[in-house]
This record gives C-alpha cells, sequence and structure tokens, in this order.
C-alpha cells in the first residue's frame, strides 16, 4: 500500500473523525519511513518528501513508523527514530525511541497531540523514552521532523 502524500499546507483539512498519526516533514530533505501496522504488516520504506505530510490511523496494537535518513528494510540495522502507537479498551498509548542509533542528531522533532482540546495526549521534544496514554477519542498524533518548534 503506497502512501498518499499531503503537502504541509493541506493537511488541515484532511484530518479524519477517527483517531491517527500525522508524519510531516519540514526537513529540507526527504525522510524514509516504514510502518509496521498489526492489521496490514510492514510497509516501506518510502519516501517522505520535505514539505509533505503522511496520514493514517491508529488502529489495534503493536503499530509502529519508523523515520531514516536512508531507504532500509525494517530489520536493518540503521538509525532509526521509531514512534509506537497502540489502541486498546479506549486508550491510546505512544512512545518515542531510538532503539537503533538517532537520525536527528543534528535537527530537532516533536511529537505533539490534538483533539477535544491541544495536548490531549501528551507531547516531547526528542526522545523522552516514556510511554504516553490518554483517552482514545478523536486524537491526533503529530510526528514533526526538523522542527524547532516547543512541545
Amino acid at each position: 500500500m503506497r502512501p498518499t502524500l499531503t503537502p504541509l499546507l493541506a493537511l488541515a483539512t484532511t484530518v479524519t473523525a477517527i483517531s491517527n498519526q500525522v508524519i510531516r516533514n519540514y526537513c529540507p530533505e526527504g525522510k524514509f519511513i516504514t510502518l509496521l501496522l498489526n492489521q496490514t504488516g510492514v510497509d516501506g520504506p518510502f519516501l517522505l518528501p520535505s514539505g509533505q505530510a503522511y496520514e493514517y490511523a491508529i488502529n489495534g496494537t503493536g503499530n509502529s513508523v519508523t523515520v531514516a535518513n536512508v531507504a532500509a528494510d525494517f530489520g536493518a540495522a540503521v538509525p532509526r527514530l521509531d514512534l509506537g502507537t497502540s489502541t486498546n479498551n479506549g486508550i491510546i498509548y505512544w512512545a518515542v525511541n531510538n532503539l537503533t542509533g538517532d537520525p536527528f542528531a543534528d535537527s530537532n522533532f516533536n511529537v505533539t497531540s490534538s483533539g477535544k482540546n491541544e495536548n490531549v495526549c501528551q507531547s516531547c521534544v526528542g526522545y523522552d523514552k516514556q510511554v504516553h496514554a490518554c483517552i482514545d477519542n478523536d486524537v491526533t498524533l503529530f510526528l514533526s521532523l526538523c522542527t524547532i518548534n516547543v512541545a
């Protein structure tokens, strides 16, 4: 399943009514994304060009999106940012890690959330290696790459 990419400026009109995740690439170069979704398996790596975003539903347990500077198979030991998400019994859980090295050592990223109100599901700047949780109620998690925004 190849992703549908959205220009960053058009994204606000595409957010759906279900809980989802949006990866926004503000970096000057493209980044490679690999999805591991419990319902569909591994997809990628695919290029997320600069100035584009990718959105998908948060559904079930054991989901992960990895971001790398190079195209590599999911099991390859290349530096990756890993954002894991799960939903269970009406709760969204998420955490961000860099288990195989830091592809963002020279740039910033953050994870923010919105829903019925801003920051409904906590936020982080960089790797906080904590598990965050919130009620699964029309939440959007935003992974913003190469940004200096403060969460």
